[in-house]
């Protein structure tokens, strides 16, 4: 029998005994069941990144800051060139090269690109979540699992025992005490029927008056259907479960977009960071909005309205080189033409740049907590797309000891000690 070699994605070269005249991809499918990590290319070092080893040659800092800086002029004319002269559109025109100029001009770009090219299961869509959400609540509702009307009739009483317990009565909370005695009516009970009374309560929810009473109904009412047999009550947990999650990925997707439009009616959109930090710091302090979400989700809704190190450097520099537009650009761009010509001049444009980035950084942030909710929910689980990413920020650790020391002496600056 003849000995098969080859090299893995891995760097390792296996060997093989197979049967005469297989083909590569025939030896290429053993190895990779013989040996599942062989299909993934190892981690490359720094060192081998900076040196080109093993695959793209990255970029230094110094290297990017100058080439994007020299640049940087000839961007601004052919930008200004290509639009009509003297409009608006023209001075649009030129933000793009200046808010590239202050990516590359900043050391923190390369755990931007980092982040962005971290690796691992996709997570689900919200629409995959809301699909499977609905499939669960389909299968559930067809099935005919049997349920004891007695069991349904315990299940009334505890409820409704429940809540007189914590102080609530029938005059209190009509409407959700009405819903549950609906249980007790119900001879031969579905899980139909059970979700129909469960869609009651949430629409007596609505009155602010009974929204407690209405949470604690239907806790305990989700607690007796995911104890249900035959399988249903695992469909039911699921089915809550994703839309859950898709409940709460749309709610920050709805805030992000206010935040945009918010940002977008100032014109200029050099407060899209501050917009997105109030819309979620709306949800955070908010008990009904903020309910549902995990502590990990939480503490990534006050790292949005806290800012991150890099995030605020940026807004402060844009500040600085007065990207805020306005009587500050102007006084900014004269000083910088008359200490560097033609380059300081642009100095508002790579300010407003840096502002932009800002932006993009809370962005990306708010992206990591959709992420995060994602991938919380059972769709998720299934699909083995549970982990989050984890990219590496190198840049960012570098930019730690001169902002600290800096940040002292930079006029309103949002960076103290313990932000570094």
């Amino acid at each position: 029998m003849p000995t098969y070699q080859i090299k893995a994605p891995d760097g390792n070269t296996y060997k093989l005994d197979g049967p005469e005249g297989a083909s590569d991809d025939q030896v290429r499918e053993q190895v990779l069941k013989q040996h599942p990590n062989a299909g993934s290319a190892p981690d490359r070092s720094v060192t081998d990144k900076l040196l080109g080893i093993g695959g793209e040659r990255y970029q230094t800092f110094p290297e990017r800051a100058v080439r994007g800086l020299a640049d940087l002029p000839r961007k601004l004319i052919d930008a200004a060139q290509s639009a009509p002269a003297g409009s608006h559109e023209a001075s649009q025109a030129m933000v793009g090269p200046a808010f590239e100029t202050a990516l590359a001009t900043t050391p923190l770009s390369p755990a931007m690109r980092g982040a962005a090219a971290a690796t691992g299961v996709a997570a689900p869509t919200v629409k995959d979540i809301e699909s499977a959400s609905n499939a669960g609540y389909k299968a559930a509702r067809e099935s005919a699992v049997p349920i004891e009307a007695q069991a349904v009739n315990d299940l009334a009483k505890s409820l409704s025992d429940g809540l007189t317990k914590v102080g609530y009565r029938d005059y209190l909370a009509p409407k959700t005490f009405r819903a549950v005695e609906e249980l007790k009516a119900l001879p031969n009970p579905t899980y139909q029927d059970i979700e129909s009374v469960r869609q009651l309560l949430q629409r007596a929810g609505a009155d602010p008056v009974e929204k407690d009473a209405v949470r604690r109904a239907i806790d305990g009412l989700d607690d007796f259907m995911e104890t249900l047999p035959e399988g249903v009550g695992n469909l039911s947990k699921e089915a809550r479960g994703n839309w859950s999650a898709k409940r709460g990925a749309e709610t920050i997707e709805e805030a992000l977009d206010k935040a945009e439009r918010q940002a977008g009616s100032a014109h200029s959109g050099a407060n899209t960071d501050n917009a997105i930090r109030q819309q979620i710091k709306s949800i955070r302090n908010n008990p009904k909005k903020s309910r549902g979400f995990s502590e990990e989700e939480l503490a990534q809704m006050d790292a949005i309205i806290h800012g991150s190190p890099g995030g605020n450097l940026m807004r402060t520099g844009g500040n600085l080189l007065g990207g805020g537009g306005g009587l500050g650009a102007a006084v900014t761009a004269g000083a910088g033409a008359l200490a560097a010509g033609p380059l300081g001049a642009a100095a508002p444009l790579i300010g407003y740049g840096l502002k932009q980035a800002g932006g993009a950084s809370t962005r990306r942030q708010v992206e990591q907590l959709l992420e995060m909710i994602r991938r919380r929910s059972p769709e998720a689980e299934k699909t083995g797309a549970t982990k989050m990413p984890t990219p590496s920020r190198p840049a960012a650790d570098l930019l730690a000891a001169p902002m600290r020391a800096a940040a002292p002496f930079l006029p309103d600056s949002p960076l103290g000690p313990n932000q570094i």
